[in-house]
């Protein structure tokens, strides 16, 4: 499974894939610079999640990364 995360900056979308991730949680994030992607597996699942910058300069990037995926998750 594939999905993206977007939305505008300090939303919580880095902060929802650690959680996700790791089960943790970190106040200290600095802003995502682009895109990132990790990979989770639980159980027989394996997701893949995108982490979409949410700065105006990578918002026009988010339709490249919002194709083929299984859903798009817009983080408010």
């Amino acid at each position: 499974m594939e999905l993206s995360l977007i939305g505008l900056q300090n939303a919580g979308k880095t902060s929802l894939v650690n959680v996700v991730a790791t089960g943790g949680y970190n106040e200290d994030m600095i802003p995502t610079v682009g895109f990132n992607m990790r990979k989770v597996t639980k159980g027989s699942v394996t997701i893949k999640l995108w982490d979409l910058g949410g700065q105006p300069r990578f918002r026009t990037m988010w339709e490249r990364y919002c194709r083929s995926v299984s859903a798009i998750v817009y983080v408010v």
